[in-house]
């Protein structure tokens, strides 16, 4: 590890003369680059990367980063292992952008960090985990914007600990209504916020799981069990203020809570169950398969689930109890498929061999995420003498009107004459129609109903039931 000292001179700038020391990582990177950090001793060094954030792209990023000096450098902040799906959609835009030459000569690069508890890595739970990549992502490297975390709760942590640091956090998945205040109800041009996402808040999501259980379902009577935190709680307040009939709800925060609610659903004709995490999932139908109420020949209790279980993996764990499945309902935000999503579907299987990102339900927010970040850039490097956070949220308020422009590779030279001209634009991405509302800062987008059904194979599919547009 090379350790540098560096000399200060007026107007905190600094010289590459062996005098003085350094107050911050942002000093070290304004002199040497971006991958030079502020150590303990309070001299300039080589940022280490942890376990957990070695995987980039370009591949050698932080092996050379002398290769890369003039790289404009994001950060993915994701639990890997449950959702990798995401991350390699986040990856192909950076290297779709990469293809049609960058932004003004300089290339992106993409480092990845998994959130998920790992024994490989280190010994942190996975909230530690998660806010220590984004620590080390927004202060020793100094991105400028963050796709990531997955869950409402992740999120407001990882904002908390990135916001002071003037890092933008865009989550392709983090849906609680609690977020949109967490960095102010009002987004104006002069403080747009450094919280972003591109899927919409689950005040739609719950109103329209409630009107159609009881119009559609004619159901009646429902047992609400949802994880404690920012998720479980907003759709489930979302839910219960426009459902009409009885409900009883209960919480959890451990398994043995979990479990316990599972058991005690009474009287219910439905479970509307809301939880972000696999594990608990999963957990939910071998609880399920021990209960009468779900095993009922003539009227089995309905399942209902919410965006979080859109995972085929999920289902493909507990194949084993897949008589369950005909009773499951669920829902999720979504688009409506056209040429847009196909494009980005068909990238997304020639990059990553035949990979289908319809496996998971947010991989076309990560897409369009990334994207985000690299139009946000384009405007903040043309509009606001450089790029930083605050600058690519600017550029943010700047896609939902003007010449119409659809996320994909052959657009992104007009889309930055545009940003350089300062015009805006009016995107559509694989997730939809982008149209962020100024004053909040939030985008909405129908809501799916579905299913899950036997692909003919031997695994399952998801089934479209209804779109509907709230």
């Amino acid at each position: 590890m090379r350790l540098v000292s560096l000399l200060f001179v007026s107007g905190c700038s600094l010289s590459r003369l062996d005098a003085g020391t350094c107050a911050d990582s942002a000093q070290c990177r304004d002199a040497f680059g971006w991958g030079w950090s502020c150590g303990e001793e309070g001299l300039c060094e080589e940022a280490v990367a942890p376990a957990r954030c070695g995987e980039t792209w370009p591949e050698d990023l932080l092996e050379n980063p002398g290769d890369y000096e003039d790289s404009i450098v994001f950060g993915v902040n994701y639990d890997r292992s449950s959702f990798g799906l995401e991350v390699l959609a986040a990856r192909l835009a950076i290297i779709q952008a990469n293809e049609q030459g960058g932004l003004e000569g300089q290339d992106y690069a993409l480092i990845e960090c998994s959130n998920e508890p790992n024994a490989s890595y280190d010994s942190l739970t996975q909230d530690e985990a998660n806010e220590e990549v984004t620590r080390w992502l927004a202060d020793d490297i100094g991105v400028a914007g963050i796709v990531g975390p997955a869950t409402s709760g992740r999120t407001e942590a990882a904002y908390q600990v990135a916001a002071p640091l003037g890092t933008l956090i865009i989550s392709p998945s983090a849906t609680s209504p609690a977020l949109t205040e967490l960095d102010g109800l009002t987004s104006t041009a002069s403080d747009p916020g450094l919280l972003w996402r591109t899927a919409p808040p689950d005040d739609l999501q719950g109103k329209v799981i409630a009107e159609y259980m009881t119009a559609t379902l004619n159901v009646q009577e429902v047992a609400v069990i949802h994880e404690t935190g920012p998720y479980g709680e907003g759709l489930a307040d979302a839910f219960v203020e426009n459902f009409t009939g009885t409900i009883s709800r209960r919480s959890f925060s451990s398994n043995s809570e979990r479990d316990e609610a599972i058991a005690s659903i009474g009287d219910a004709n439905e479970v509307l169950f809301i939880a972000a995490e696999k594990a608990d999932l999963i957990a939910f139908f071998y609880a399920a398969s021990q209960i009468s109420a779900f095993n009922d020949k003539k009227d089995p209790v309905g399942i209902f689930l919410a965006d979080g279980a859109y995972y085929i993996d999920v289902f493909e764990e507990v194949s084993d109890v897949d008589y369950l499945f005909g009773q499951i309902r669920g829902s999720r935000p979504t688009s409506i498929p056209g040429v847009v999503y196909d494009g980005f579907s068909a990238a997304y299987a020639a990059a990553f061999g035949g990979q289908d990102p319809g496996e998971a339900g947010y991989t076309a927010y990560a897409y369009d995420a990334m994207w985000l970040l690299l139009y946000g850039s384009a405007w903040s490097l043309h509009q606001e003498d450089g790029i930083s956070g605050i600058g690519i949220g600017r550029g943010l308020r700047k896609i939902s009107s003007g010449d119409p422009i659809d996320i994909k590779p052959s657009t992104w030279i007009t889309a930055r004459a545009q940003f350089k001209a300062g015009e805006s634009v009016d995107v559509t991405g694989a997730s939809g129609a982008l149209d962020y509302d100024l004053n909040s800062g939030e985008t909405s987008a129908p809501i799916e109903i579905w299913g899950v059904e036997p692909d003919g194979s031997g695994g399952y599919q998801f089934n479209s039931e209804a779109l509907i547009d709230p």
